[in-house]
């Protein structure tokens, strides 16, 4: 009872979430679609990568200390070929991104953002535990007259 209850909280964040940040004109509802734990020991961590066949994915930090961090990774320079060299690039044109993570914070981007878990120094107290989730939608997605519309 308990996880159906955290699966509803999370779906109703997830959904909250893509309302905002995509404001579809369309009737659209996102819904998880599997989900696993990650137990990370210090020495640990996870190479790069995205989630495929997901929209929105998400990670729920069920225990984290403090130095405890995600990293998001553009596989791609930021302006394509150029490349500006500069000793202290703004928040915005950076190609890597370190983010702390806190116990009970739920972090929600584009699963085709690539990410990691850098591995865990040995002075980190306790593990980092994390429930992981990817996405999908219910409804109706694109327009008729541009050829694109599908509805699931």
């Amino acid at each position: 009872d308990d996880l159906l209850n955290l699966k509803s909280v999370l779906t109703k964040y997830v959904n909250d979430y893509f309302k905002q940040v995509f404001n579809p004109n369309t009737e659209m509802e996102l819904y998880i679609t599997q989900s696993w734990l990650n137990v990370n020991d210090n020495g640990t961590g996870h190479h790069p990568h995205s989630h495929h066949n997901s929209l929105v994915s998400c990670v729920y930090y069920i225990d984290s200390y403090n130095g405890d961090e995600i990293a998001f990774k553009n596989p791609n320079e930021f302006l394509g070929n150029f490349k500006i060299n500069s000793d202290n690039p703004g928040r915005w044109c950076v190609n890597d991104l370190k983010i702390p993570v806190f116990k009970n914070h739920l972090l929600i981007f584009p699963s085709s953002l690539y990410h990691m878990v850098p591995q865990r120094p040995s002075t980190l107290n306790g593990t980092r535990i994390s429930l992981s989730f990817n996405t999908w939608f219910k409804g109706e997605i694109g327009d008729t007259k541009e050829l694109t519309y599908l509805k699931c």
